[in-house]
């Protein structure tokens, strides 16, 4: 299952890169849509892995979501988990999301 993981964020420069680095040793996509940020998140998350869509003004998590969202899709992902940026959540807990997709897909 084609599986990318989605991460809106707004000047996480001190957390991102650690995360994005995190996610890619699991051998995941990960797609990082910049929302204006002021500092240097955007280079940061590239210089790390991912792939970043930069949103020139801030316009919100939901619009960052469905940026990504229709990124995913138009590149052909089956599936796609989304993680803050701030280091609210754990690339760690990325496996289990990944089982349990594998799971519920075989029934």
């Amino acid at each position: 299952m084609k599986t990318c993981v989605i991460i809106p964020t707004y000047n996480e420069a001190k957390t991102i890169g650690e995360l994005i680095r995190q996610i890619c040793s699991q051998e995941l996509d990960v797609v990082v849509i910049d929302d204006g940020s002021a500092d240097n998140t955007r280079q940061i998350a590239q210089d790390s892995g991912a792939t970043v869509l930069r949103n020139q003004t801030n316009e919100g998590k939901g619009a960052s979501l469905i940026r990504g969202f229709n990124y995913a899709l138009n590149k052909g992902f089956d599936a796609v988990i989304t993680m803050d940026g701030d280091g609210q959540h754990e690339a760690s807990d990325l496996p289990y999301f990944m089982r349990l997709a594998k799971y519920s897909n075989s029934g």
